[in-house]
């Protein structure tokens, strides 16, 4: 995949943003050559913040769910519930439920030492220990568009689960109102 950033520029035109994108496409493609593009939008500094803060917020005014040790980890938890994780295998045979929890949760404490927050499960269909761990949330890591679908998903866990009962739009609105005043009040 070639990641092109372009300006709009009207008229269906497009102007690449910078001399090093004008040089790869100049190397990459031939003079009239058809391209077929997914359009994204650049993810704004904005959002990132709010994002941060949000789970920040959750964890500092949490009244339900699973209670963690910072709110980087509860930032963990929430990317995994909301389907941002990567997904690792360990074929162990078969266990009892007993055996299960107590392997798991063994597992699940030496796997959490590399990290903030890792989930362990037990597939007794496969016989094996399932470990997620949250992706990334960088800039480089997760597209505008995609970022957008996450937060919503992380938003809706956190007024069912997190803080049940709190309306979604109200959280984002107060949240960002947050980030505001504390900017004002670092100027």
């Amino acid at each position: 995949m070639l990641d092109q950033r372009l300006i709009y520029r009207g008229g269906g035109t497009y102007q690449t943003a910078t001399r090093f994108d004008l040089e790869l496409a100049e190397r990459t493609f031939e003079h009239g050559e058809e391209v077929a593009a997914k359009v994204t939008h650049k993810r704004s500094l904005r959002q990132n913040n709010t994002f941060h803060a949000m789970c920040e917020y959750a964890h500092d005014n949490q009244r339900a769910g699973r209670v963690l040790a910072s709110w980087r980890a509860l930032k963990a938890w929430l990317l995994i519930e909301a389907g941002h994780h990567d997904e690792r295998r360990f074929k162990v045979g078969q266990l009892t439920i007993k055996e299960a929890k107590a392997a798991g949760a063994a597992l699940a404490y030496g796997l959490r030492a590399r990290g903030d927050y890792v989930a362990v499960a037990y597939d007794p269909k496969t016989w094996e220990f399932i470990e997620r761990t949250a992706k990334s949330v960088k800039f480089t890591a997760t597209l505008s568009d995609d970022m957008r679908e996450l937060f919503d998903r992380v938003v809706h866990i956190i007024c069912t689960e997190i803080i049940p009962g709190t309306d979604p739009e109200e959280l984002v609105e107060m949240v960002k109102s947050s980030l505001k005043s504390t900017r004002r009040e670092a100027a």
